[in-house]
Order: structure tokens, then C-alpha cells, then sequence
């Protein structure tokens, strides 16, 4: 007998739990195996899920692949980024000037990092890092338990997307035409005078903690075959 359950993901740790019972550990390793390939073929395959963003869970498997980021959600990521380097190699400079070299040098490290993600811009959000998969454990618990855990805590907004918004206000408007007149880019332009309160951003559902029906049946075959032989 095998039971199903998803618990809902926390901020940092996400877990979805396989409970089987009287299964020897050497199946239960097997199982959590084909699980850990399952998800990351789910990465290298950019997606495999049934495109139901309403009901995403373990068993959301199917041959859809995730979306891409909307154009005014990429332009508006893209824009956040350039603004996280200026402001970091401003920061920089400043630490320079006042002899601080040792948060010269994390600033400068902030930086590159920012232009590095800058870089993998076009890529979809999920594989940008590749930190969200290597996250991503497997591990079998004393009591029959299969846990599936990862630490990130981008992972629910991924899992099951979400729509993040941005406030306009005095400050920001004027942040915002510095960054136009900085980088050229009319997306700030558009930020600056727009008559909005407030932007949103949405991220698409990516589910990747999901599994595949041909899983089930493999895993049926492994649990049928460790009961028979006790």
C-alpha cells in the first residue's frame, strides 16, 4: 500500500513525503532513486508537467514545458539586475575611496554576481544557476519515509508561481529616471512616469518536484516485488 501526501512549502525548506510500509530499505533506496532522476530530468527537459496551474502537486506529471518569463516581466527583471550592479560598483567605490577594501571587494563580488545572472538573463528562471536543482535531496527516514526537500527558498515560487509587486513612489520615481538617463533603457522611462501606484510581476508556475505516471508504475513494480519475496 503506498499513501501520497504533500505538505504546503515554507518559506526556506519545501518536503513532499512518500510513506510506504513494510518495504525493505534496499527498495526504498531504489525508490528514491528513480525519484531524485525523475526530478532532474524534469530540469533537463525544461519542464514536464500537465500545465495546470491550479492544481499543481506530486503527481502533476506530463509533457508540457515551462513557460517563459512575459516581456514586461523579463524587461522589468532585467532592469533590476542592471540597478543591483550600479549600485554595487557605486558602493564600491565608495569603499575604495574611504580605504575599505574589504567591502570594496564584497561589493565588487555582489557585482559580478549580478552581471553573471545578467548574462543568463534569457534563460528561463529555474536554470539560470542551477542552484534550485542542486538543492534538491532524496533522502529515506528511519520510519518507511520518503522525503524530498529542498532548501531554497525561491522553491515555492517556482513550484507554484507568484506575482510579486513593486511600489512607485517619489523615491522610486527619481531612482527611476536616474537609472533611465544611466542605462538608456525605456522600460525605467515607463516606470518613472507611470501614473500606477504600483507594478506587478508575475513568475509562472515551474513545477519540477513532480513525477511521471511511468514512475508510478515503476514504483508499483518495485513495491510489488519486495512484498512477494517477504
Amino acid at each position: 500500500m503506498m499513501d501520497v501526501s504533500q505538505n504546503e512549502f515554507s518559506s526556506l525548506v519545501s518536503e513532499l513525503n512518500l510513506k510506504l510500509a513494510n518495504i525493505d530499505s534496499e527498495t526504498m533506496n531504489n525508490i528514491a532513486s528513480l525519484l531524485l532522476s525523475s526530478i532532474e530530468e524534469n530540469f533537463l527537459s525544461i519542464g514536464r508537467w500537465d500545465g495546470n496551474e491550479g492544481n499543481v502537486n506530486l503527481l502533476s506529471g506530463g509533457s508540457n514545458r515551462w513557460k517563459t518569463l512575459s516581456n514586461s516581466t523579463h524587461e522589468t527583471y532585467k532592469a533590476l539586475v542592471l540597478g543591483g550592479i550600479k549600485k554595487a560598483e557605486k558602493s564600491a567605490e565608495e569603499a575604495h575611496a574611504k580605504g575599505k577594501k574589504k567591502a570594496a571587494a564584497e561589493h565588487e563580488a555582489t557585482a559580478l554576481k549580478l552581471k553573471n545572472t545578467l548574462g543568463n538573463i534569457d534563460q528561463r528562471t529555474l536554470q539560470r544557476s542551477g542552484n534550485l536543482a542542486k538543492s534538491i535531496e532524496v533522502s529515506v527516514s528511519g520510519d518507511n519515509t520518503i522525503q524530498i526537500k529542498t532548501s531554497s527558498k525561491y522553491a515555492a515560487a517556482q513550484q507554484f508561481g507568484t506575482t510579486n509587486t513593486i511600489r512607485i513612489t517619489t523615491a522610486s520615481r527619481k531612482y527611476f529616471w536616474a537609472m533611465y538617463f544611466n542605462t538608456g533603457l525605456d522600460l525605467y522611462k515607463g516606470l518613472a512616469l507611470t501614473k500606477k501606484s504600483s507594478v506587478k510581476v508575475t513568475i509562472p508556475a515551474s513545477p519540477f518536484i513532480i513525477i511521471q505516471q511511468q514512475d508510478l508504475e515503476d514504483i508499483a513494480e518495485d513495491i510489488a516485488r519486495a512484498q512477494a519475496s517477504n
